[in-house]
């Protein structure tokens, strides 16, 4: 037996419907400003694909040892034009990233209260300098510690292979091995930042945090495994600072809970 809809009920359901279309206009006019600052950074990108190679050549060229001659070769003749590609997404992602965070926090805020979004925007501008912070560690440290240790069982002094080979890496695979590492370290560090804002939230109660760090040290160890090169020294660099940031996001929940209990 059917129920005939009162005028409330469709009126009810046309609001619903109403809130539905603004939220995918609203998410629309968010994406079209994440396409349109990628497109800019890919335009930057190409203007400088050049020197930001040169800059992600440079660990391998101090890896390698000074007598060794060959670096990295093409095996097509499209390989140019693909590796200017690459490096100039490469930058159009760094390039956008802050927007896409911005434009995440523009879409959430209307739903936010007068005090969640004080803190989210506090997060939100720390989410670039933490993705900088991700990104100059794999290539101060993890790129260089990870190219040296592997070179080594192939290489001697001398440049030439230990039993007789001779490196002759492809750009390919080069770039996508530094760019997928950089790229990886920089959105591993906004850690704090989703784990802030699930505590702040109340989506994850700060007990239930503190209770599951065993648990927290098992999925930074595993991430850790999967992200970086097969070697203990490039984990442990990843995995012992994302761990670190875990136990920062705990205090900053712990801090911003007092803060609201002595003002109620």
């Amino acid at each position: 037996m059917t129920t005939l809809e009162t005028p409330l009920d469709i009126e009810a359901k046309n609001l619903k419907k109403m809130h539905l279309y603004a939220h995918l206009r609203e998410l629309r006019r968010r994406l079209v400003w994440v396409v349109l600052a990628l497109t800019i950074g890919f335009g930057v990108g190409l203007g400088v694909a050049e020197p930001v190679y040169r800059f992600l050549l440079l660990p391998l060229q101090q890896a390698l040892p000074p007598t060794a001659t060959n670096t990295l070769i093409f095996t097509a003749v499209t390989d140019g034009f693909v590796t200017e590609m690459r490096v100039a997404w490469f930058v159009a992602l760094v390039f956008g990233f802050p927007v896409l965070a911005w434009q995440i926090y523009a879409f959430v805020a209307p739903g936010l209260y007068p005090g969640e979004k004080k803190w989210f925007r506090a997060y939100l501008l720390a989410a670039p300098l933490l993705f900088i912070i991700g990104a100059a560690l794999a290539y101060g440290v993890v790129l260089r510690l990870a190219l040296a240790f592997f070179l080594s069982f192939g290489l001697d002094s001398s440049g030439s292979g230990t039993i007789g080979s001779t490196y002759l890496g492809t750009v390919g695979a080069y770039l996508s091995f530094v760019t997928g590492l950089l790229l990886a370290f920089g959105i591993s560090f906004q850690l704090p930042i989703i784990i802030t804002a699930l505590g702040r939230s109340g989506l994850v109660p700060l007990a239930t945090l503190k209770a599951k760090r065993r648990h927290a040290v098992v999925l930074v160890l595993i991430f850790a495994a999967i992200v970086t090169p097969p070697d203990v020294i490039s984990q442990l660099t990843l995995s012992v600072p994302l761990y670190a940031l875990y136990e920062v996001s705990l205090l900053l929940i712990a801090a911003g809970v007092s803060r609201e209990q002595k003002n109620i």
